[in-house]
């Protein structure tokens, strides 16, 4: 996702961590990097690494990150990106988000928050960071929703609460929020649940291009061994974005990454697309 914060007025030659002007054009990487499949899993976390490094990324959100995954994010993005996780790792996989050191305009506003999901069977947590981008407040908020179709009641719940969050960070505190993850939910699961009226989907407001819709997508992605005829196409990952009352953001483009092959291992760095 490529989002501008208003009054961005560069020269054509100026890159976006050196300018000293009023706004900024903010990218943001949200991705699953399945680190749950241990099938070449240094290999294809180097490939989103890599990813990373090419993009340049001011704020990524990535979620089943593994402890082994996690040291070699830390080694190679490290000096580069402020890394927040969870202060009460429960389960082996969890949420991170990064922020980059190499953008002044971008500064840390207080701890990361975790808040657990009463009824979750899967230790699915929501993970909280407050940043300040050109003086205005913004909340970062990332999860992975509890997986599967018959966990449907427990992932609208916990949908709801990310909602509730976002709201009251909006509403009291005027702060531009953005929710992204694998969320695992299906689009009948949000008209359930309800959109608030300050929260628009990435995607959408983007245009809704087909081409970019499927995140978890079985037909054109074989990462994942799949002994059933049907091929599913399914939009698990997705970014929301509440402007906060004055509006400051407004969302540019949204695409899939991580589509081409590893060489050598001959697979994609993860059974998800990016949200980019």
């Amino acid at each position: 996702m490529t989002c501008y914060l208003h009054n961005m007025a560069m020269g054509q030659n100026q890159s976006e961590e050196s300018y000293d002007g009023p706004g900024i054009k903010l990218r943001l990487l949200s991705w699953n990097i399945d680190g749950l499949d241990g099938k070449d899993v240094r290999q294809r976390t180097e490939s989103v690494i890599q990813l990373i490094q090419s993009r340049r990324p001011h704020i990524i959100f990535l979620q089943e990150v593994i402890p082994p995954t996690l040291s070699q994010i830390r080694n190679k993005l490290g000096s580069n990106y402020s890394i927040h996780i969870s202060p009460k790792i429960s389960f082996q996989y969890f949420p991170i988000i990064l922020v980059t050191k190499k953008c002044p305009k971008i500064t840390i506003d207080g701890e990361v928050g975790m808040f657990d999901f009463p009824g979750s069977t899967m230790g699915r947590q929501l993970l909280q960071l407050f940043i300040k981008i050109c003086g205005v407040p913004f909340a970062l908020y990332t999860s992975h929703l509890e997986s599967m179709k018959d966990y449907s009641r427990e992932r609208k719940e916990q949908l709801r609460s990310c909602f509730e969050f976002v709201t009251e960070q909006t509403s009291l505190f005027n702060r531009v929020c953005i929710l992204g993850g694998d969320l695992n939910i299906r689009d009948n699961e949000v008209a359930e649940v309800g959109m608030p009226p300050s929260v628009v989907d990435i995607w959408e407001t983007c245009g809704s291009v087909e081409e970019h819709k499927y995140t978890w997508d079985i037909s054109n992605n074989d990462n994942l061994f799949w002994r059933f005829p049907n091929k599913p196409q399914l939009r698990f990952d997705r970014l929301y974005l509440s402007p906060g009352r004055g509006e400051y953001v407004k969302p540019l483009s949204f695409e899939l990454v991580g589509k081409e092959r590893i060489s050598g291992c001959n697979r994609f760095p993860s059974d998800h697309w990016g949200l980019w």
